[in-house]
């Protein structure tokens, strides 16, 4: 038998995400996940599932992204049901053609979230919900990166999280 343990954590983003917060605490949640999402995409996986729901906070000020069930190794082209969740879920993967940029999608809506408090539904049409808390949050290039990591043409989203991870630093510096 094969057994893996982890710490505990202290809950969800999901249930986090029930009260404010900050944009330091935000973009902090956001590299992180950034960079475990990318590094993933380096291993060629596609989470699938990139929701509040499968991060996981610690008391550390550190989070998890967790639940790799549906994950899919990428290949030429990366075959699926639809799997997921609504909500958080591109359009193109809710036609059962999961990409990289499919889990982008998903996260870009999560950081969207923290920023504003507000989680944006379909039709996706920008301005989101809580556009002019985001203005008066962070900086336009942050917006930008946000408005490009979300739109509903995946085309013109991030490739992937290591690409999604560098206009989000570049972005956070200026």
């Amino acid at each position: 038998k094969f057994v893996l343990t982890y710490p505990l954590g202290d809950g969800s983003l999901s249930e986090r995400l029930r009260k404010r917060m900050s944009v330091s605490t935000a973009l902090d949640y956001a590299e992180q996940l950034l960079e475990a999402l990318a590094y993933a995409h380096e291993q060629r996986i596609v989470h699938c599932d990139v929701k509040p729901d499968n991060v996981i906070l610690f008391d550390t000020h550190r989070v998890r992204l967790a639940d790799f069930g549906i994950a899919k190794v990428a290949q030429k082209t990366l075959k699926g049901r639809g799997t997921g969740t609504v909500g958080y879920m591109a359009p193109e993967q809710a036609m059962g053609k999961p990409t990289m940029r499919s889990d982008v999608f998903s996260m870009g809506l999560i950081i969207y979230r923290m920023l504003t408090g507000w989680w944006p539904e379909w039709p996706y049409e920008w301005p989101f919900p809580g556009y002019e808390r985001l203005r008066g949050k962070v900086s336009p290039e942050l917006i930008r990166f946000l408005r490009k990591a979300t739109d509903v043409d995946q085309r013109k989203r991030y490739r992937d999280a290591v690409q999604m991870l560098e206009a989000f630093n570049k972005a956070r510096l200026a």
